[in-house]
């Protein structure tokens, strides 16, 4: 059906020496100026890793309470071909 079912990825992911936290720590921070850009983000150690990306629309359907997220199809006026 011409579906791509995988491609190779780098993604920057945070390296596991940084300390986690869901509050604030000082340690890992930007700041945003008075347009709403970001600086730099500090405190920040990344981890280039190549994972495969799969494509999820050919995979069994997502359930909210079970994988935590839902794919939806909504119209589009892009073309994909």
């Amino acid at each position: 059906n011409g579906d791509v079912m995988s491609v190779h990825g780098v993604f920057n992911y945070q390296k596991p020496t940084v300390e986690r936290t869901l509050v604030r720590n000082g340690k890992l921070y930007t700041n945003r100026d008075l347009r709403g850009s970001d600086d730099k983000i500090h405190g920040a150690q990344w981890s280039n890793e190549e994972v495969m990306v799969r494509n999820a629309r050919l995979e069994e359907p997502f359930h909210l309470d079970l994988q935590g997220f839902e794919l939806h199809k909504f119209p589009t006026s892009m073309s994909y071909t």
